[in-house]
């Protein structure tokens, strides 16, 4: 296992660790059930990347599923910004816009699954551009959000809160967008697994330590959080090596452990 991938799996064990542990406050602080359903997000396509790289046999369909997840991450991500910064009512009209574009981008996606056409789509040069093309505004204004949200704010912890989350935002998206620019013709080095390891480290340190969800996780749902992702992680690793041979035992293996884990 290359270093790339070995940080891979640590981020995507680190996007399901954080997600459990955000669910735990779903119901009781607005932010937990977006943050929950970003880190998920960041968890599929990591995980599937790493996937690709370890089950060669099966690369289209961890490819399929790694395009489909990136596809929703702008908007989910857009969400959780102005959830935090208190704007989801005043801008509701660019969140249904980004929802409706990016849910298309990851159904004309999904063909891939199906047919051959899906498979060049995703791909191809013209999805990374059309991919980048919406993302980039919708990056823009996210750190534009963060950063009035810190000027206008008083509180000192609120502060510091605004700053890790600009932080990880930053850091995040532009190093794990690296994979899309080589897709569109721009060789970068490929920083994707550092850019979500770092900015899911730093939204944890925000959770744990400066109260993102009006009081910190306590230790003992973290560890509980970090001891399932670790267990979930090295199971379905170990479904996919010993039954990449039989689709169907593969799919009711996996379904059967991620009801077991829910």
């Amino acid at each position: 296992m290359s270093l790339h991938d070995a940080l891979l799996l640590l981020a995507a064990t680190g996007h399901l660790a954080l997600a459990l542990a955000s669910i735990s406050r779903a119901g009781k602080n607005p932010l937990a059930l977006p943050l929950a359903l970003v880190t998920f997000d960041l968890f599929g396509w990591t995980f599937a990347t790493f996937c690709n790289h370890q089950f060669p046999a099966a690369r289209e369909t961890w490819r399929a599923i790694d395009v489909v997840f990136t596809s929703l991450t702008p908007a989910l991500i857009l969400r959780l910004v102005l959830t935090f910064v208190g704007k989801t009512r005043r801008f509701r009209v660019p969140l249904f816009v980004s929802y409706a574009f990016f849910a298309a981008l990851a159904l004309s996606s999904a063909t891939a699954f199906f047919i051959s056409w899906g498979n060049r789509w995703i791909e191809s040069r013209a999805w990374a551009f059309l991919f980048l093309v919406a993302w980039a505004p919708t990056f823009a204004a996210e750190l534009w959000l963060l950063i009035l949200h810190l000027r206008r704010c008083a509180d000192a912890e609120e502060q510091a809160r605004t700053r890790l989350i600009l932080a990880a935002l930053f850091v995040g998206g532009t190093f794990a967008s690296t994979d899309i620019w080589n897709d569109a013709g721009f060789p970068l080095p490929g920083l994707t697994a550092i850019g979500t390891l770092v900015s899911t480290a730093l939204v944890a340190v925000v959770a744990l330590r400066l109260r993102l969800f009006d009081r910190n996780l306590s230790g003992a749902t973290t560890l509980y959080a970090a001891a399932i992702s670790i267990v979930a992680v090295v199971v379905y690793l170990t479904l996919f090596r010993e039954l990449r041979g039989s689709t169907p035992a593969l799919v009711f293996g996996i379904t059967v452990v991620t009801l077991v884990f829910a």
